[in-house]
């Protein structure tokens, strides 16, 4: 495995979303873009949607 010291955040959301040919796009797109760019490197932030989802899970979720 090679380190290329890439940063990574990212912003999940659950929603709807419409198919392109190439992409998807809709709300639910939007809202996770808006959320990743909030999210610092290293980080990954969810929509308040998410956690209800995924109760059982044994995820952990922090307040922001």
């Amino acid at each position: 495995m090679v380190a290329l010291g890439l940063q990574i955040r990212a912003g999940v959301h659950t929603g709807e979303i419409e198919e392109a040919p190439d992409d998807v796009q809709g709300i639910a797109v939007h809202i996770a873009a808006r959320i990743a760019s909030q999210a610092a490197d290293g980080e990954i932030w969810v929509s308040s949607t998410v956690p209800g989802l995924v109760v059982g899970s044994g995820l952990e979720f922090e307040p922001r």
